[in-house]
């Protein structure tokens, strides 16, 4: 049996299931968040180079925030973390722009987040009611450079709140980025997907501001890229440990199932 019949069958048996089940909102269905696990497993079959019991615990995180890792909401990625001496391959899962803004909507919180660029016509400003911004992206003809990104969110009382960052300061964020080779290069989502990591990086500043979100614990969540190293390249420095909301330790702290011996369907999992 292959490695991933045997993950895939972990994930999809009884013990597994209970346990997703158990953290899963009602909203999504338990057979629609294993499906999607284990196609992401299936089309992405590096992740099971990492350590299987991260990889569990990844999938019951992914079902607590009740998002799917299906590389929209979020993802399964392979990291290096550094355990005394040695690098280990662990697996996390990490929210997406679409993830973080389902997550805000939960909440009570209509948020969205886009890049603007320097033919766009843009205003951002404060009264009584809040931040306000009006954003006219140039849709016909050059756009011109990218010059920053902004989210902006309205809660449930109708106030708003704006977190618009320009391309000098998301630089700056790229530059803490762990996500480095040896000659100090950025690799990684910073690289091949910038535009939506400096999206992401507005986003997260603007949940550590809305009050209903400190709340319930999501100001304490970090974005993983400055916090652990992707696999492909791992520095010669130790790995700060994940911080997470409290919300979601619960979820991590629980125990994943040991992979079960070979049975004669296993290949009916996949």
């Amino acid at each position: 049996m292959n490695d991933i019949v045997k993950v895939c069958q972990v994930i999809a048996s009884d013990e597994m299931q209970s346990k997703i089940k158990a953290v899963l909102p009602k909203n999504v269905p338990v057979d629609r968040f294993t499906r999607v696990t284990l196609t992401a497993l299936q089309n992405n079959p590096d992740v099971l180079e990492g350590d299987r019991m991260s990889l569990y615990n990844a999938c019951i995180v992914a079902a607590q925030r009740g998002l799917l890792p299906d590389g929209k909401q979020g993802a399964l990625v392979i990291f290096n973390t550094k355990q005394g001496d040695q690098w280990i391959k662990k697996i996390q899962f990490l929210p997406m722009v679409e993830g973080i803004i389902a997550e805000m909507s939960k909440a009570g919180v209509q948020a969205y987040a886009t890049s603007v660029y320097a033919n766009d016509e843009i205003e951002v400003w404060n009264d009584d009611d809040g931040q306000h911004v009006k954003h006219k992206p140039r849709v016909f003809g050059d756009r011109g450079e990218r010059v920053g990104a902004f989210a902006a969110g309205k809660t449930a009382d109708g106030r708003t709140y704006v977190e618009a960052m320009n391309i000098e300061e998301l630089e700056r964020i790229k530059s803490r980025s762990r996500s480095k080779d040896k000659t100090g290069k950025v690799f990684g989502p910073w690289a091949t997907d910038a535009e939506r990591m400096e999206q992401k990086t507005a986003l997260h500043r603007l949940r550590k501001r809305i009050p209903i979100l400190i709340e319930q614990g999501w100001d304490d969540a970090e974005d993983t890229d400055t916090e652990m190293q992707p696999a492909a390249h791992a520095p010669e420095a130790t790995v700060t440990p994940i911080r997470r909301p409290s919300a979601l330790q619960a979820a991590v702290a629980m125990t994943a199932p040991a992979e079960p011996a070979p049975t004669d369907d296993a290949e009916e999992v996949l």
